[in-house]
C-alpha cells in the first residue's frame, strides 16, 4: 500500500533501477518547513524504494534512519549495498545552517570515497539553500519541496465564522539541472517545478512502522536533551570550582544538580 502518485512512483522506479543495475548512488534531497511532512514523505520513499529491491530496515530499530549523531559517516558506511537511507532533520531546531552543511559535506564526502555501495541518501532539511554550493551543484541528483496548503473550514466559534488550516500533503519535484541553475542565479529561483502532486500520510498508511519512527526519534531527542544537561553541569561544576579556587564564595543554582 502505497500513498505516492503514479508520477513520483514513477521516478522512484527509474532511480532504483540506477542504483539496482546501472552503478549509480543517489542524494535526493527534501526541502520544506519543519513539520511540513518531509519525514512522512521521506519514508514514503524508502518503502517504494524497498518494494523495489534496495535495502531498507524496517524492524523497530530503522537502523537506515539517522539523526545529528556521533559516527555518522561510519555508520552510514556499514549498512549493505544498494541501500536506502535516511538523514533527517531531527526536530526542535536541531539543524542549524551550520550544523547541516557541516554534516552533510562530511556525509557527501564519505559517499565520494566509498560511492561503489550505491546508497541511495533523502536528506530532510528546512531549505536546500542551507547545503554547501559543491553539494548543491555537484551531487544533489533530484530534490521535493516539501509545503502546506491553506485551507478554509467553517467554524462557529471563529469571529469570522470560518478558520484557516494548514494542509500537509504537497509536493513539488525538481531536477538535478534546475537545482544546478538555481544554485548559480543571484536569488536561487527554481522556477517552475517538473511536476507537483499530493502525498498521503504515512501515519495512515502504515501506522506500525510510524510508531517505531516516533519513538526512534523520541529516544534521539531526548538523548540530546541529556547530553546538553551534562554539558551545563559539567559548566556549572567548572564556574564552581573556578570561583573557589579564587576565594569567592560559591552560588549553587537549583536544578543543576549540584
Amino acid at each position: 500500500m502505497f500513498s505516492l502518485d503514479k508520477v513520483l512512483a514513477s521516478n522512484l522506479y527509474d532511480i532504483s533501477q540506477m542504483v539496482k543495475f546501472e552503478n549509480w548512488d543517489w542524494l535526493h534531497i527534501n526541502s520544506g518547513m519543519e513539520r511540513g511532512g518531509k519525514s512522512s514523505f521521506a519514508l514514503f520513499q524508502a518503502k517504494y524504494f524497498s518494494e523495489q529491491g534496495l535495502a531498507f530496515d524496517w524492524s523497530p530499530a530503522l537502523s537506515h534512519i539517522f539523526f545529528l549523531e556521533p559516527n555518522l559517516s561510519a555508520k552510514l558506511m556499514s549498512l549493505p549495498d544498494k541501500s536506502v537511507a535516511i538523514l533527517d532533520e531531527g526536530g526542535e531546531g536541531l539543524f542549524s545552517r551550520d550544523a547541516i552543511d557541516r554534516v552533510v559535506k562530511d556525509v557527501i564526502k564519505t559517499l565520494m570515497i566509498y560511492g561503489s555501495k550505491n546508497i541511495v541518501l533523502i536528506i530532510n532539511i528546512p531549505n536546500w539553500r542551507w547545503i554547501d554550493r559543491y553539494v548543491r551543484e555537484s551531487r544533489v541528483r533530484s530534490m521535493t519541496e516539501i509545503f502546506t496548503f491553506p485551507k478554509a473550514t467553517a467554524d462557529a466559534g471563529s469571529p469570522s465564522g470560518f478558520r484557516v488550516t494548514q494542509r500537509r500533503g504537497f509536493y513539488s519535484l525538481y531536477s538535478r539541472n534546475q537545482v544546478l541553475k538555481a544554485s548559480r542565479s543571484e536569488f536561487r529561483d527554481l522556477g517552475p517545478p517538473l511536476y507537483s502532486g499530493r502525498f498521503g500520510n504515512f501515519a495512515v498508511s502504515y501506522p506500525t512502522e510510524w510508531s517505531w519512527y516516533v519513538a526512534k526519534k523520541l529516544a534521539f531527542l531526548e538523548a540530546k536533551r541529556e547530553k546538553g544537561n551534562e554539558r551545563v553541569k559539567a559548566r556549572a561544576s567548572k564556574e564552581l570550582l573556578t570561583n573557589i579556587r579564587h576565594g569567592e564564595k560559591p552560588v549553587l543554582k537549583k536544578g543543576l544538580g549540584l
